[in-house]
């Protein structure tokens, strides 16, 4: 008998080519081979962490020190979490470690470290409101 016929829509797409950052792709004025490596780290942080789940990537937030304290970053943070949260998806972040207990208190999870001298980030990891 013949080989069943598999309908290509029913399979799951296949993984998107790695992202590689490198030096080239940043400005001659800073650290560019430092800059490849952070936000390479970053990325692959991030495809381990999700393994191709849907996920809202909130970029890192940054509350100038004279604000600090007031709310601002919980404002922001559960603007994010909210929208997460109705689509279903984890939210995921890159936190300083000045920033990190804002996240802990939210529900993330650090799945990773990464260390640059004297820059250091925690990949954080968030399931939605309806997977906790």
């Amino acid at each position: 008998s013949p080989a069943p016929v598999l309908d290509p829509s029913s399979q799951p797409p296949p993984p998107p080519p790695r992202m590689v950052f490198t030096p080239d792709m940043y400005p001659a004025g800073g650290d560019a081979a430092l800059a490849a490596r952070v936000f390479q780290a970053n990325y692959d942080a991030l495809m381990r962490a999700t393994e191709g789940r849907s996920v809202w990537f909130l970029s890192m937030l940054v509350v100038p020190r004279e604000h600090q304290r007031r709310g601002v970053g919980t404002a922001l943070l559960r603007y994010g979490l909210e929208r997460a949260d109705r689509d279903g998806w984890v939210a995921y972040v890159n936190a300083s470690p000045e920033g990190k207990s804002l996240y802990d208190r939210f529900g993330f999870v650090a799945v990773e470290r990464s260390e640059f001298g004297d820059i250091v980030e925690h990949h954080m990891l968030r399931e939605p409101e309806s997977r906790r």
